[in-house]
């Protein structure tokens, strides 16, 4: 509920309003709460009940968590597809994904584990499993995102190998509400 009024309280501040602002707002789901429909049903009640656009969420969900009961995740994922949300699958490469399963997903994007990105100029074998993620994620027509991206080199090294979007240290720390929304306020003046 805090993020659906933080939501409304942007809308009304009109941070939104300019197309080139737009993002998504991603919420991270606990395997419990997708394992509970009534919790996905109520979510995506108060969205509509809020006057609020499924696109502008995109709703992440652990590779690991969805591998629990591969089938019912997937008939929720098509589920919450439809309403119009935007999928992740968070932590991609840290589960036992079966690819048979990802092709089914219909997910939006593989959130690449920070585990692999952080040792990628020195360890091989977490190269190749990134170039392997980016590969895979543009076969089934997936975006990537690097979590952990620490520095320019890393940042620089993922966008020649095809990763599309990035977060970590390197952009920016972790940041309150009211940071955020004066970084998006300021950034909006400038434009």
């Amino acid at each position: 509920e805090r993020v659906i009024e933080l939501k409304r309280s942007w809308q009304k501040k009109e941070v939104f309003s300019q197309e080139n602002l737009r993002f998504k707002l991603a919420l991270n789901i606990s395997a419990k709460s997708f394992d509970d429909e009534s919790a996905i049903y109520g979510f995506l009640t108060l969205i509509e009940l809020a006057g609020l656009e499924p696109n502008d969420f995109e709703l992440e969900l652990t590779e690991t968590g969805l591998m629990r009961d591969p089938d019912k995740a997937i008939s929720t994922l098509n589920m919450i597809r439809s309403k119009g949300f935007s999928i992740a699958i968070d932590d991609f490469g840290m589960g036992h994904s079966s690819l048979s399963y990802l092709k089914n997903i219909n997910a939006d994007v593989l959130k690449i584990d920070m585990h692999f990105i952080k040792s990628i100029r020195e360890d091989e074998k977490n190269l190749a499993i990134v170039k392997t993620i980016i590969s895979t994620a543009k076969i089934f027509g997936l975006k990537t995102l690097a979590e952990g991206i620490e520095t320019q080199e890393i940042a620089t090294l993922l966008a020649e190998l095809g990763c599309d979007w990035g977060q970590g240290y390197y952009f920016d720390k972790p940041l309150s509400v009211e940071q955020f929304e004066k970084l998006l306020l300021s950034y909006k003046r400038e434009y």
